[in-house]
Parts: C-alpha cells; structure tokens; sequence
C-alpha cells in the first residue's frame, strides 16, 4: 500500500480508543491560521486534548469524548497537497475519503481490528453550504470479540476541503449505542460546520476576496485566454452564491461554471486566432475544435467530470464519442489555475483598490 495509505493506518489506530490523561484539561483550541475555534464542547461530548504532528501535511486533531457517547477526532491537515478545493465534491476529497477504509482494512490485515466493513455511504451537511462524504463503518477489536458478545463498534468518518486543508470527522461509538451514536455524530456535522462557517465570517478587519492563480503553461496570449477562463469563472460563481457564505479556499466549479467558462475561453481564443495568424496552443486550439463543433457540455463532462456533478440532460454523449474519437486522440483536460477565496485584511484590500484607480 501507498504511504498515505500506511501514515492513515497508524494515525487510525493510535488514536482509535481512549482518552488522553490529565485531569486539568484546556477548555477548547483555536487554530489562529484558519480561524477554527473548538469549543469545550461539542455535540454533547467534551473537549480533551489537541495534538500536533510537527507538520501542515500531518496538521493536528482534536479530540472530544463522552462517558458512553464514544469519542470523536476532528483532523487538520493537507497531506502536502496545494489543489483541495473547498467542498466534498472533488475527485481529491473523494479520494481522501477512501483513504479511512484502506487504513481499516490494513489494521484488519495486521489483526489490530477484524470484522471491518463498510456499512453505509453518502454525503452529509444537509441543505447547509458545508458538505462531507460520508461513510459508516463496523469493526471490532479481536480481544473483546467473544461467542456471545461480537462486540461490535461503528466510526462515522466525514471528510470535507476547507482553505486548501482536509477537514475529516471520525466518531467512534459502541453498536449498542447506536441511537444516541447516530444523534450525536448528526451533532457534530452540524458543530463543526457551524465552526467552519464562523471562520469565514466576514469582519471589520477581514472580508472575502475573489484571487485568480494562474498556473503554469506559456504566458502571452493563451495566458490571457486563461485569464478570461478565470475571470468568467468568477463571474459564475458570484453570481451562484446570491447572498451565501462564502467558504475560503480554492473554488471547486459546478458542471454549469466550468461548461460557461470553458466556452467564454474557446471564444476568447478564436479572436486571437482571428487577428493573429501564427498564435499556436495545442490545448486552446483543440479546445476551440470542441466549440465549432457543439460539444462543449459533452466535453466538460467526459474531461472534467467531477464525483458531485449530476448528469444533466439534452447531452448527445454518442455522437460526442465518436468526433472525439476522430478529433482528440490522445487528448488530455488541462486546467492552468484557480480561482482562490481568502478572508484578507480590509485595509489591504482598499489600499489595492485604490492603486488600480
């Protein structure tokens, strides 16, 4: 297995049982850089300790428990990666999800767990603006396994992108107390979300900013088509949000943003291409191939297609397969940057403001 495979195993079973020692115990955590405040309690269990693991790619957790609700670890951290965008519906965070029942499944092949299996699956978060995957667990430790007794324990594992870090909930609870287990695991959902969105609150000091990262590729004119790409994007999504939170962190696309933006590109080019005889860009060029033929949702959605996406209606999937098969052998999706949120001081903001007039 991989070593984020194995580095997850280890991080699962050493904080799989148990509480920390101590008796005086701080009343919660705040994590200054994201602006995360942990409160003494959460969904009716109490806060233990915060752990750190020396590194933004380990991050930390938290640690909440009850006397018989189980316990709850609520991880930071972005494995090294710069592109989680915020939301759970990314190929990177859909991954990561994965990543909680490979670890499962080899503490079970290492005889620290056995009966793991996978007990139910989706997402979580309600009608909220903050979205989980979600999945459901069973296992049991083999030393309180008897004939009588399978001593059976569920996790409930909920992973989230927030300001380019994974957010992941695991709780932990004895089957026996499933009620209250199912009861308090909807209340920490709603806690931590309720903890995310209060980070992102604007304030006298601090408002969200719209910050366009243009990535690697030739500079020149594609980069100002993947300028225009950008800026449309932007557009989309602002007009989406209509009065709602916005989240920090690079801005995961609806299949409507990425399909309008990526057509606003292709035009863009075509003008280039218009007055500018020897502009050349393989990516563009097949791209704007895609938009005299009419395929530009079918493009998106067979190229970029991303694991929340709902497949819309109207697509001629069929004839798309086999232009592209005439048209785009070997072609290969390229997207050279994003559009990031951040919660950046106000009077930064004014002082750029004012330098651009």
């Amino acid at each position: 297995m991989g070593e984020n495979t194995f580095r997850g195993a280890i991080l699962v079973l050493l904080l799989a049982r148990g509480a920390f020692a101590g008796d005086a115990r701080p009343k919660g955590h705040v994590d200054r850089d994201l602006g995360l405040r942990f409160p003494a309690k959460l969904a009716g269990l109490d806060f233990e300790e915060v752990k750190s693991y020396g590194s933004a790619a380990l991050g930390y957790h938290v640690r909440y428990s009850g006397t018989h609700a189980g316990w709850a670890d609520i991880f930071v951290y972005d494995k090294g990666y710069t592109d989680i965008a915020t939301g759970c519906d990314t190929a990177r965070v859909r991954a990561e999800a994965t990543m909680t029942a490979q670890a499962l499944k080899m503490l079970e092949q290492r005889g620290k767990y056995t009966g793991v299996r996978l007990l139910q699956e989706g997402t979580a978060g309600g009608d909220g603006p903050v979205q989980f995957v979600w999945n459901r667990y069973q296992f049991a430790y083999p030393e309180e396994v008897t004939a009588a007794n399978p001593a059976h324990r569920v996790s409930e594992c909920y992973v989230t992108g927030y300001a380019r870090k994974f957010v992941k909930i695991r709780y932990t609870y004895r089957e026996l107390h499933t009620l209250r287990g199912q009861w308090t695991a909807t209340g920490l959902v709603k806690g931590v979300s309720r903890m995310l969105l209060d980070a992102a609150k604007p304030t006298a000091e601090r408002a969200p900013k719209f910050t366009i990262m243009l990535g690697g590729g030739p500079g020149g004119k594609p980069q100002q088509a993947w300028l225009a790409y950008l800026l449309g994007l932007q557009g989309t999504v602002q007009k989406s949000l209509d009065g709602k939170p916005l989240l920090p962190g690079i801005v995961a696309p609806r299949y409507v943003d990425e399909v309008a933006a990526r057509d606003l590109m292709a035009g863009i080019w075509q003008g280039v291409r218009a007055d500018d005889a020897n502009a050349a860009d393989a990516y563009l060029d097949a791209l704007l191939a895609v938009r005299r033929a009419g395929f530009m949702s079918e493009y998106v959605w067979e190229f970029l297609r991303q694991p929340g996406w709902t497949q819309p209606d109207g697509m001629n999937l069929a004839k798309f397969a086999a232009w592209r098969d005439a048209n785009l052998a070997g072609h290969r999706a390229q997207t050279r940057g994003y559009l990031l949120i951040e919660l950046a001081p106000v009077a930064k903001q004014k002082r750029e403001a004012d330098g651009e007039r």
